[in-house]
């Protein structure tokens, strides 16, 4: 789940179940998310599709075998519902942070890291939201348009140039 968060950055995580996941197009439809042990819609109340990274492929067409016929939730706890974020967060995020002497951190920062790796080597700010589902681009803009700021010696504008000399 740890991992999954680290790649997607997807909120809704504790709410996915396998129907909406397709491995062969690496892709996940996010349609619920669940808010204190309730299912819900999305926090923008709309359906979108996230990619898959092909190392994410990997672990959860692994998960998928090991949990077959287990239930419908790809996380689940040990009687097979949903993950609760909160209890998760207290007994396994948590402790294991402190058991590796990291600095405690919240699991929706995964997300903010996420963002920032994605838009610094993507720099494709759409992209960005798209996968994050913020309702508008200006909401992507706004917390994290800072990170494409250039700090490369040659100018973005130079790119003008070099088109129009071919």
């Amino acid at each position: 789940m740890i991992f999954f968060l680290c790649r997607t950055g997807c909120r809704e995580t504790s709410a996915l179940q396998w129907h909406v996941i397709n491995l062969d197009l690496r892709q996940a439809t996010i349609r619920r998310g669940i808010v204190r042990g309730r299912l819900t819609t999305t926090k923008t109340e709309k359906t979108r599709k996230i990619d898959l990274t092909p190392s994410l492929v990997s672990e959860l067409r692994k998960l998928k075998l090991q949990s077959q016929g287990k239930g419908k939730w790809v996380f689940q706890n040990k009687v097979g519902n949903h993950v609760d974020m909160d209890n998760f967060r207290d007994r396994v995020w948590y402790p294991t942070l402190k058991k590796n002497e990291l600095r405690r951190i919240r699991l929706h920062d995964l997300r903010h890291s996420y963002s920032t790796f994605l838009i610094r080597k993507t720099k494709d700010i759409y992209y960005a939201q798209k996968q994050l589902g913020h309702h508008s681009i200006q909401v992507t803009v706004d917390r994290y348009g800072h990170l494409l700021e250039d700090t490369s010696e040659t100018r973005l504008v130079d790119v003008l140039d070099l088109a129009a000399a071919k």
